[in-house]
């Protein structure tokens, strides 16, 4: 009697010890375990290692670009949170540069006078050298207006900075105002949109 239930205790023991060996370590499945075969292939190779890496990379810069896309469009709303704002910083802004403006026309105007009158005194020398201190008179007077130009060539710019600043996200900003989900629209790139606008 002993001798029989140890046999059958050995039968018992071999049989959990194939099934758990045939099935890689985990249950047998519909009475039946997995080859040595089927376990070595359960084991990813390194291509697809290599691809099952790839994939989680790709979708953590995926998410990070997206959390910028949001961060990017939150700080658009913040600095313009609607149409009203936008157009009061655009003002203000070129409120500046048109005060920079009125006073280099004031400079231009007295740079006018002050020729008109240097070119009247030199009409009494036509045709002979000018004395040193009119000569000196006129060539301060063209300094003074290569130095203009340069102050209105300066101010022209600062107006087109402005005006690209503010048309940049003018699109991306009218969608958002109207409910557009933050990070909805991809990365925002000003130089891409500038392009755009073009």
């Amino acid at each position: 009697m002993i001798g029989v239930l140890a046999s059958a205790a050995l039968v018992v023991a071999a049989e959990l010890a194939f099934a758990k060996a045939g099935d890689c370590n985990g249950p047998v499945r519909q009475g039946a375990a997995r080859s040595d075969r089927d376990c070595d292939r359960a084991t990813p190779t390194a291509a697809e290692a290599a691809a099952s890496a790839e994939a989680s990379r790709s979708a953590a810069i995926a998410a990070s670009a997206k959390r910028r896309a949001e961060r990017a469009d939150y700080q658009l709303l913040y600095i313009y949170p609607d149409e009203a704002s936008y157009r009061k910083l655009r003002a203000a802004d070129l409120e500046i540069v048109i005060g920079h403006l009125r006073q280099a026309m004031v400079r231009l105007d007295e740079l006018r006078v002050k020729r008109k009158r240097l070119d009247e005194k030199a009409e009494f020398y036509k045709g002979k050298p000018l004395p040193p201190d009119l000569q000196l008179d006129m060539d301060q007077s063209e300094a003074a207006f290569t130095a203009s130009a340069y102050v209105f060539g300066g101010l022209e710019k600062d107006v087109a900075y402005i005006v690209a600043k503010y048309e940049r996200p003018r699109a991306r900003l009218e969608k958002l105002w109207a409910g557009a989900p933050l990070g909805s629209m991809g990365l925002y790139d000003p130089g891409e949109a500038a392009s755009a606008a073009k």
